[in-house]
């Protein structure tokens, strides 16, 4: 009670005093630490940042108390503690000015980055991101890429996965010029965000960076981003892409990685595209090698299963809204549904958990008695894990008043829906879906004669 009554009549003198209850285990630590965060005092938050200088030992504990009180106008206070030499200390510093720092401070922070070191790194990246969400994009973009120029290793880094964040156009020029950088922390870094980026701007930088990273690991790296961001953002140009990056990988590892990543996306639509590169002098071998496996690997062992509709005895099912009635969804009683219960807009998920890895060739979404509450627009996500999705391995339009029908041509346990547009007052329901697994028979066999031919 004495505590609570210091929020409002301590003082600055009081806060040493205060302070030295932190140290204490259980609700009298716990209550000396509320009580310094909530003191009105006007100089309670200078007493603590002048204790925090003084006794080096309680740093650690004060730092976080700073945090909390939020007092934007005492941000300058915290350089020295940035600037630390114990980690913890410069760690403790950053996740106190990612609470206590505002749009008006991002400055502050853009200036010490550069200083950061690996240990507060993450710190420091979360701590920006916080005070820069609330910029004007344009003050945010010449911010950052002022920051940039004076950046080391560490803060560019940082600043990397920040850029990717906002993936404001004018991040491009730095992110791929780090592409030459001469740490190789920073190149790598560069390249993994770039595969992260919304559209397929990135692409020709990281498909030449396949070719010019003279470490074999970044090359790797590279190819990987750029599979990444082919798979994610190629449209319908995805397919020329994949075939562009298995002419310029690096060797036969590269162009297996190519080749799963088609794949996960697009099924047995890997085999044309294999194909089509036979006669190429510089990658047919490999070409058909792969061929021969992925048949050999990955169809020969599902060739023999007939087209099946699945039970839905294993599934579980998650949805962006109702998720706790999305079991409904198949509970094989078509008076009964699943429904966002709220009008349908762009955006909305509905995720399936098989049970088991299957090869799925269509889904099907029954709306039959709520006429028009099917998707106005949708996007189809595989995933093995149900945490990394791939894709979209198909799309599609809204013309559909009562079943959305969904052919797909993928290994996976984990699907995912996504709308791509909403429809004024209706929600989206769905009485019942069912999923097909299994292979075009026709299209096997046309596929086992290939492989077999060129053994």
């Amino acid at each position: 009670a004495a505590l609570q009554a210091l929020t409002r009549l301590g003082a600055g003198r009081h806060v040493p005093a205060i302070a030295a209850l932190i140290e204490r285990e259980g609700a009298v630590g716990r209550s000396a630490a509320e009580t310094l965060q909530d003191m009105r005092a006007k100089d309670a938050g200078e007493a603590l940042f002048a204790l925090a200088g003084r006794e080096p030992d309680r740093q650690v504990k004060l730092l976080p108390v700073l945090g909390e009180r939020m007092e934007s106008a005492l941000l300058p206070r915290f350089a020295p503690f940035v600037a630390a030499d114990r980690a913890e200390v410069r760690r403790e510093a950053w996740k106190a000015l990612g609470k206590a720092a505002d749009e008006r401070g991002c400055g502050t922070l853009l200036a010490w980055l550069p200083q950061i070191r690996e240990d507060e790194m993450n710190q420091a990246e979360a701590a920006v991101r916080a005070a820069a969400k609330n910029l004007e994009p344009a003050a945010r973009a010449s911010a950052f890429v002022a920051a940039w120029g004076k950046a080391g290793p560490p803060a560019k880094r940082a600043l990397a996965a920040l850029m990717t964040g906002y993936s404001d156009p004018a991040f491009l020029a730095p992110l791929t010029g780090a592409l030459a950088d001469p740490e190789a922390s920073v190149r790598e870094t560069a390249l993994r965000q770039l595969g992260e980026w919304p559209s397929m701007e990135p692409f020709a930088a990281l498909k030449a960076a396949v070719a010019a990273q003279g470490d074999t690991a970044l090359k790797q790296v590279a190819l990987r981003s750029a599979l990444k961001l082919a798979a994610a953002q190629g449209g319908a140009g995805a397919r020329d892409r994949f075939v562009e990056l298995f002419k310029a990988a690096p060797d036969d590892k590269g162009r297996q990685s190519v080749a799963d990543a088609v794949f996960r996306r697009d099924g047995i639509d890997l085999f044309p595209l294999l194909r089509g590169l036979f006669d190429d002098a510089a990658c047919g071998g490999a070409a058909k090698a792969l061929y021969r496996r992925f048949y050999d690997e990955k169809l020969k062992r599902q060739a023999a299963q007939p087209l099946r509709e699945i039970a839905p005895g294993k599934w579980k099912a998650n949805a962006s809204h109702a998720g706790r009635d999305a079991s409904r969804a198949f509970d094989r009683k078509p008076e009964t549904r699943w429904s966002s219960n709220r009008g349908s807009e762009k955006g909305m998920w509905f995720t399936l958990d098989l049970g088991e890895s299957v090869f799925v060739s269509e889904v099907v979404l029954d709306t039959e008695r709520s006429g028009n509450d099917t998707p106005n627009g949708y996007e189809v996500f595989a995933s093995a894990d149900g945490k990394a999705w791939t894709g979209p391995v198909a799309k599609g339009d809204g013309n559909h008043s009562k079943k959305t029908v969904i052919p797909l041509s993928v290994q996976t346990s984990h699907l995912k829906i996504v709308t791509t547009g909403g429809r004024s007052g209706l929600h989206w329901s769905i009485h019942e879906i069912t999923v097909k697994a299994g292979l075009d028979q026709k299209k096997v066999d046309e596929i086992r004669a290939v492989a077999d031919a060129i053994r």
